[in-house]
Formats: structure tokens, sequence, C-alpha cells
């Protein structure tokens, strides 16, 4: 009697669809998962790129302004940081996945400032703001508080645009100390003036910190009250480009003393 064998035939037609099958789900997920991670690389690097387009856009914003200036733009939906959209100003049709959204922060003003000056070592520090509507802002209310044991040495001067304030070691508000002003004639003219009265009576003024130790360092902390803001000597700009799940950040630190630079020969005898 013959035996049958048809049922061998349908086990290794079963065995060879089952192992093409897995045969091909392994293929169809290497080459998506190739496309996700080249897509990804793509995302990558159009995010690094961007950000750093937009360290240049703050760049300019700041050239335009000036030193002072203070900006941010949110990472969310709004016109100002959605980019290269086909809808730009219809947020309900924007594509997270797709859209890439740009924020940057020009970290700029503060009302509190702490840092260490090294024997010989000066720093120069504006004492206003811009705002992202170009409006100026003067402080018209500072404190300075040295820690060292040599808060002697830390010499400063107030810089107006013809006037100066000089001293030495601490000062607030209500404590006056050598005003310089040059008079029609031309002639530089000294007396004594409150530290208030001359941030009210003087704009866009400058403060210039010097240590003359000539070895130890100064410690030293200045403030302002409420929203009197000045702009502090190093700042940052913080840019960041977003598409789909992929982000990129980019910080660049600025100096200010080094563009103010020539400033540091103003008069700070007392």
């Amino acid at each position: 009697m013959k035996k049958n064998n048809k049922w061998y035939s349908i086990f290794i037609a079963l065995l060879v669809v089952w192992f093409l099958l897995i045969l091909s789900s392994w293929i169809y997920k290497l080459v998506f998962e190739e496309l996700k991670d080249n897509r990804g690389r793509g995302d990558y690097l159009k995010a690094f790129y961007a950000a750093e387009s937009w360290i240049e856009w703050a760049l300019l914003d700041i050239k335009d302004v000036w030193y002072a200036y203070y900006d941010e733009i949110l990472g969310n939906k709004n016109e100002r940081s959605i980019v290269l959209s086909d809808f730009p100003l219809d947020q309900t049709k924007m594509n997270n996945n797709k859209d890439p959204f740009v924020s940057y922060l020009i970290d700029t003003k503060t009302n509190t400032y702490s840092w260490v000056l090294n024997s010989w070592e000066h720093v120069i520090i504006p004492l206003y703001s811009i705002d992202k509507n170009k409006i100026q802002y003067d402080c018209k209310d500072l404190e300075l508080n040295v820690t060292s044991s040599n808060s002697e040495s830390l010499v400063w001067n107030i810089v107006g645009e013809e006037f100066w304030l000089s001293g030495y070691w601490e000062f607030d508000d209500d404590m006056e100390w050598s005003y310089k002003h040059i008079d029609t004639n031309g002639d530089l003219n000294f007396s004594k003036m409150l530290v208030g009265d001359f941030l009210n009576s003087s704009q866009s003024n400058y403060l210039i910190f010097f240590n003359s130790h000539p070895s130890e360092q100064v410690f030293y902390t200045i403030s302002s009250k409420w929203d009197n803001f000045f702009t502090k000597p190093v700042w940052d700009i913080y840019a960041s480009w977003k598409i789909g799940s992929y982000k990129q950040n980019i910080v660049v630190s600025l100096d200010n003393t080094s563009y103010l630079n020539i400033l540091k020969y103003s008069i700070f005898s007392d």
C-alpha cells in the first residue's frame, strides 16, 4: 500500500511561507529603521545648523541695537518661532512633526551680579538695558557690596556722557563721591555728588571696576532694586531649533568689556 506524503508537502510549504514572512519582516524592519535613522540624521543636522543660524540672527539684532539688547523667542506656536512653514500665519495648520520651531534668549539683563576681579583686572558694566522694542531703560538705583578684606583695592568709576563719578570700596544711592564734569568752556571741574543723584541726572552710564591690588582678588556684588536692570558684563545667547523629536541647543557667550575697553581710560582719581 502506497503511503500518503501530501501532509509532508503542506508542512514544508508552511515552513517556507513562515520563513519568507520572517525574512520579509526582518528586511522591512531594517529598511524602515534605516529610513528612520537617515531622516533622524537629516533632522539632527538641520536642527544643528538652524540653531547656529539663529545665533547669527541674534548677533545681527545685537549689532543693530547694540550690546544692552534683550530679546526672547518662545519655542511654541507663535509668529516669531515658526519658520519654513507652508502656512506661517495660520497656526491651526502647523505640523508639530514637520514644521521647525525656533527659540532663543539673548540673556543680557539682571538686577544682581556677583563676580571676582583678579589683580590689575577691570570690568565694564553698562547701567541700562534695551528691550525687543528697542526702548532703553536706565538703571536709577544701584548698590555695591565688597566681601574681600582688601576691599579698598576695588576702584570704581561711573561714566556718563560728559560726567564722571569716582570712588573706591562700597557705595549705595545715599553715599557721596567725587564728581567730575566738563563745563561750557571745556574745563574739567571737581565736586561731590550722591550716587543716586548722579544716576538720575545722567543716561547711558557705564560702571567700571578695577582691582588695584598687586596680588589679591576682590569679590564683589552689584545689585539694584525692583525693575532697575543693568547689562551683564558677560552674557549668553541661547538658540534652539526643534524638528519633530530632534532638538539642538547652542550657547554663545560675549564679553562686553572687550567691546567697551576704551572706557578703561576714564578718570579714576578721587
